[in-house]
């Protein structure tokens, strides 16, 4: 009889295991995508702020679309499947970006030449790099931020450090509110800017389609890749 109830108490207790929920463990940093765009991967997991309330992504189709992508490599994106980084569609930077498309070496040679003096340069590039490298390992988006911060003291107008910011908060976060704020005023200083145009399309598909199809068409309109398929969200002739 002692043996009976022995093996049941032991065959309930290898049930229960079996059927209590994983411990969510600590909060783990998520690695930012290799696309000047929201972090897709940080927000569906469901970062914390430091108020204690949760960010997530919102729940529409271009946004799981991106996940998807982040997850997979993307069309674009340098990351494969494996997680293998492709060379040959980098720069030869020690912090290597992707040489065409968000947050690529050729919008930072775009930005570099709104530039005058070479340590102006050397400060954004670093910041650049820091933001958007292809190696996520490389990246510091806590000193990036306090580079951006800096310059945007000595000049109010320097649209990029703006357009780094909200990367940051996304990154960071997914503080859509701030990154909204701050890409709007990107705009206000450069009505022209395509990758804030695209970005935030990205982040309208979810809440406001009108808004959002008139950023998607503006930054086609310049010639911003659609890396994350928002023409097809949209509704917009791929022609």
């Amino acid at each position: 009889m002692k043996l009976y109830f022995y093996l049941l108490g032991a065959a309930l207790i290898a049930v229960m295991g079996c059927s209590k929920p994983e411990s969510a463990g600590p909060l783990q940093k998520v690695a930012t995508p290799a696309k000047g765009l929201p972090t897709p991967e940080a927000a569906a997991g469901g970062q914390v702020h430091s108020q204690g309330v949760q960010a997530e992504m919102p729940d529409d189709d271009v946004h799981r679309r991106a996940k998807m992508g982040a997850a997979t490599g993307g069309a674009m994106s340098p990351v494969s499947a494996h997680g293998e980084v492709d060379s040959t569609q980098l720069d030869d930077n020690v912090m290597p970006l992707r040489l065409k498309g968000l947050g690529s070496a050729w919008e930072l040679k775009r930005a570099l030449k709104t530039l005058e003096s070479a340590e102006a340069k050397a400060k954004f590039e670093e910041a650049f790099r820091l933001t958007f490298s292809a190696n996520k390992s490389l990246r510091d988006l806590g000193k990036a931020q306090q580079i951006f911060e800096d310059m945007l003291r000595e000049n109010p107008k320097f649209v990029q450090a703006y357009r780094g910011l909200a990367y940051v908060a996304l990154s960071n976060n997914f503080n859509m509110v701030k990154a909204t704020e701050l890409y709007e005023k990107a705009l206000e200083i450069d009505p022209n800017y395509g990758e804030v145009h695209y970005a935030m399309a990205f982040l309208y598909a979810g809440s406001d389609h009108e808004k959002g199809a008139k950023h998607l068409a503006k930054a086609l309109e310049l010639d911003i890749p659609d890396e994350n398929g928002l023409k097809n969200v949209y509704q917009i002739d791929a022609q």
